[in-house]
């Protein structure tokens, strides 16, 4: 799952990732370095995190749900 990032956020990304390794690791690193990185977190780490959000989403997802069918079951009148 390789994202298509937009060249001005990949710039920043890529930059990102730079100025961390040489605050971290007083590490310099080229463009060529840092973008590799990126591609690495791309197909190794985000799918972790996209599905980690996934399923918070459908934990959200069912609670409010939940409480939807509890208020319309509220709501129901009783029949004489």
């Amino acid at each position: 799952m390789i994202i298509q990032w937009k060249p001005e956020d990949k710039r920043l990304l890529v930059t990102s990732i730079q100025r961390f390794f040489l605050e971290e690791f007083d590490e310099v690193l080229g463009e060529i370095a840092a973008a590799t990185v990126l591609e690495f977190i791309d197909e190794q780490a985000a799918p972790h995190y996209f599905n980690e959000g996934v399923r918070q989403a459908m934990g959200h997802e069912a609670n409010a749900h939940a409480r939807l069918e509890e208020d319309l079951f509220a709501l129901l009148r009783p029949i004489k």
